[in-house]
């Protein structure tokens, strides 16, 4: 008998700027609220690092989802993209799935806001 294994692994890629960082005007604040635990990987487009534990997702649609992780996952920001690994089911859920960086290093998503 032989039986055949497939995974899916998915590259998002991140935003890298070499200008220098604007402020946000004053008089906005990003207000986040909770999220589903999972989230379909197929509406990611791009993502971006906004300090240790914490990564945004951009979707196609133009929402805003940040991921937060268990620990600070400092080498997710050294490369220009990191990997996603989806359950069967083909979303990232919180307390299940990983984020891999490209060294090989993983972290768990432990929840998803949307920000406002």
């Amino acid at each position: 008998m032989q039986s055949v294994e497939q995974r899916i692994i998915i590259r998002i890629p991140t935003r890298r700027t070499l200008r220098p960082r604007r402020r946000a005007p004053t008089g906005i604040v990003w207000r986040e609220r909770p999220a589903a635990a999972c989230q379909p990987v197929s509406s990611i487009a791009r993502a971006r690092f906004t300090r240790p534990g914490v990564v945004d997702l951009l979707t196609h649609d133009n929402r805003l989802i940040r991921a937060r992780l268990d620990s600070e996952c400092v080498t997710l920001g050294y490369y220009s993209a990191f990997y996603l690994v989806p359950g069967e089911d083909g979303q990232i859920c919180a307390d299940r799935d990983t984020i891999v960086s490209r060294a090989g290093s993983e972290c768990t998503i432990s929840d998803f806001h949307i920000l406002e």
